[in-house]
């Protein structure tokens, strides 16, 4: 096997998630060797706009999947959540290795022991559609404002008091080793977070076969079921609603699957109960029930 070329975002979470995905290869392929080129993509280059105002669907992956058409690079690691529905017919994903924490958490500027402790308005940092609508449930009256940056400089703002708190993916904090930031996790069947947040997504060529052997032998079999569910959801959902959420949970054979749906006017949750084998025609039909009720 060859040295390979992975492409990857130059940030510190970016840098840190894919080390992890190519050592755990490595473990089960001793003859595995790789190197990493950083590219930037759009949301690296474009610091300003905020997020809900973005038209990119694949704002943080873009540049990244161009080289590996141009077979600049061999593969490509993303976070799953910032991967659009509309792949190039060229590529491909692995299964997936295993997920971090899919919940999401409040990074506060205070310290306080529960939710019900918390000073009503509250300056909230989120560019999150779904984060900035759910965050009004837990919380009294918080103002919603938008944020951009990393994790560090998300932290840091609240440290400096810009905001009085924001909302993190819990997956960020850990593999950064930041959970000690983490003043509240948020019950994920009711703060239900993006789909597959958590989940790393890596992409090949169509023809690497053998490279797609190499990676699929650290494949976790609960974080596949649930990412299948939960991207199928999305898919479904994509280009119709700007508020998006998905969770699936699994208990023996059996998954729910809880989700959020809607836009600014306003939003629903439910769920949907299946077996195991069955993640695509739980979505399909959870998403026909949540689009029939929004249309009321």
């Amino acid at each position: 096997m060859k040295k390979i070329t992975v492409g990857v975002r130059g940030s510190k979470l970016s840098l840190t998630q894919s080390k992890w995905v190519l050592s755990e290869i490595k473990k089960k392929n001793h003859d595995f060797d790789y190197e990493i080129k950083i590219i930037k993509t759009s949301g690296d280059f474009d610091k300003e706009t905020a997020i809900d105002q973005v038209k990119n669907q694949d704002f943080f992956t873009d540049n990244i999947q161009k080289a590996l058409l141009k077979k600049e690079i061999d593969m490509a690691i993303h976070s799953m959540k910032d991967l659009s529905s509309e792949m190039p017919k060229a590529l491909m994903l692995t299964k997936v290795p295993k997920r971090e924490d899919p919940r999401d958490v409040l990074v506060l500027n205070g310290h306080y022991k529960t939710l019900k402790e918390l000073p009503s308005h509250l300056r909230i940092g989120t560019s999150s559609h779904k984060r900035g609508a759910l965050i009004k449930e837990p919380l009294l009256q918080p103002t919603v404002l938008p944020i951009r940056g990393n994790v560090d400089e998300r932290i840091e703002l609240v440290k400096d008091n810009v905001f009085d708190g924001t909302v993190l993916a819990a997956a960020g904090l850990h593999r950064l080793n930041m959970s000690h930031a983490i003043d509240f996790y948020l019950d994920p069947k009711k703060f239900i977070p993006a789909p597959a947040q958590g989940t790393l997504a890596i992409q090949l060529r169509k023809e690497e076969s053998e490279l797609l052997t190499i990676v699929n032998k650290i494949a976790h079999k609960e974080s596949n079921i649930q990412t299948k569910a939960e991207r199928a959801f999305y898919e479904l959902s994509e280009h119709k609603y700007k508020i998006i959420g998905g969770y699936c949970e699994i208990k023996d054979e059996n998954i729910e699957l809880y989700a959020m749906l809607g836009d600014q006017e306003g939003y629903i949750k439910r769920s949907k109960k299946g077996m195991i084998g069955e993640e695509i025609v739980v979505a399909k039909a959870l998403f026909r029930e949540m689009s029939e009720a929004l249309k009321k």
